[in-house]
């Protein structure tokens, strides 16, 4: 099995040479009679005839293929091969081969998802077994894991380029986190890549959101993608090593290599019990002890600002079952808000979240607050800023607390 013209095309070409590659895809891989592969490049030479003991252990017709890109005037000369099809042949991992890929990159433990094969995925509403790891990595079931566990908290987090040429885009996250001491992992995936950040000790989604977040380019999925996993599991990923559903084919780690003055990714190992072994040694990586953000530094601000005199509004106090989405359909979300911001009949005020206001300050009434219909729980709108919430999204960012924090001063009753 070789990697078809699409699949390299996706993975790495497309995104790193631009059109070109794409109108040429046809020609890219023409295979000769002599068994070589002639690539649409000049000088390029992609020889089938080698062949290695593929990595993840394919079996029939494994090659090595070399292909000449580049990224905004950097060359990387990359290593593919070729993986299995599904399934492949059984492998028996210990529980401690297990626990590594456990306690790496699986978030939440009570829960987790089945890719189906169309590549979408089915969330299971079970815990997750070492039983079902096993299968995972011999290519029987796939898994995906919810990023933020049942604690609350997150252990990695993950940036997403699913596009073609997205695993050389990653490349760049990744040259620019290391500047800053943040070690990554990088892994391939059908159309472009996941870079995977490993956390040395657990930190809230909002804070690791607040501190990797803005590392993320736009085009790219940043996850988690909640700050906070109050309303559902949040962000999911497939775990890594296992068999992709859609192309039946494993997608490993691999690192940037410049050993032979070229830039090339390599896979990390040449097959699954490897790669764990691999991955058991990754850096992980302290997270900051303070992380501020816009909004929390905002919110004294707004708070000492305000002309109202009349901001310590009193919240009805929920019932000890009664969930966040519950309480907010009975909140009178035009007075609770109008306590903190003058609106005129219109329902228009002046937004207090003055970091996305030219010098900090809204001057056009831009904030829009209004009654939800029916099981709609939004009831502002920031024009400007192109964005609203709940009333408890509200509050929450108008204090510049954290959502677990705010619920618990809710469900405590009194003022804020």
């Amino acid at each position: 099995m070789i990697f078809s013209q699409r699949s390299i095309v996706n993975n790495v070409a497309c995104g790193a040479v631009g059109r070109h590659i794409a109108k040429t895809g046809k020609r890219v891989h023409k295979r000769n009679e002599q068994g070589d592969f002639t690539s649409g490049w000049p000088g390029v030479r992609m020889n089938g005839s080698v062949r290695l003991n593929g990595i993840f252990g394919a079996q029939k017709g494994t090659f090595k293929a070399f292909l000449l890109i580049s990224s905004l005037g950097t060359y990387y000369f990359c290593l593919w091969v070729v993986l299995p099809e599904k399934g492949g042949d059984a492998v028996a991992f210990s529980r401690d081969d297990l626990a590594v890929l456990v306690k790496t990159c699986i978030g939440r433990r009570n829960d987790y998802a089945v890719q189906r094969e169309d590549g979408g995925y089915l969330r299971a509403g079970r815990a997750m077994t070492y039983d079902l790891v096993a299968a995972h990595l011999a290519g029987q079931v796939t898994l995906g894991t919810y990023v933020i566990d049942e604690q609350g908290s997150c252990r990695f987090a993950v940036l997403d380029s699913d596009k073609r040429g997205g695993l050389v885009d990653l490349v760049g996250v990744q040259e620019r986190l290391a500047i800053d001491g943040i070690a990554s992992s990088l892994e391939a995936s059908r159309r472009g890549g996941h870079l995977w950040v490993f956390l040395a000790s657990r930190v809230s989604p909002l804070q690791l959101r607040r501190w990797l977040l803005p590392y993320c380019p736009e085009g790219m999925e940043f996850f988690p993608k909640q700050d906070d996993a109050l309303a559902g599991p949040g962000s999911l990923v497939r775990l890594p090593l296992g068999v992709h559903r859609l192309t039946g084919e494993r997608y490993p780690f691999v690192l940037l290599d410049r050993s032979e003055g070229f830039r090339r990714l390599v896979p990390v190992a040449s097959d699954v019990g490897a790669s764990l072994a691999w991955l058991s040694t990754v850096q992980r990586v302290t997270p900051p002890a303070a992380i501020t953000s816009p909004e929390r530094e905002h919110a004294g601000d707004a708070t000492k600002k305000n002309t109202l005199q009349k901001n310590a509004a009193v919240l009805t106090r929920p019932s000890s079952r009664m969930t966040i989405q519950q309480w907010c359909a009975q909140q009178d979300s035009v007075s609770i808000i109008g306590r903190y911001v003058d609106l005129n009949a219109k329902g228009l005020g002046f937004c207090p979240f003055g970091w996305h206001h030219s010098d900090g300050k809204d001057t056009r009434r831009s904030l829009w607050v209004y009654q939800p219909k029916g099981s709609d729980l939004c009831c502002w709108y920031c024009h400007a800023w192109q964005r609203g919430g709940s009333v408890f999204d509200f509050l929450r960012l108008y204090h510049g607390l954290e959502a677990r924090e705010l619920w618990r001063r809710i469900q405590e009753g009194g003022t804020l």
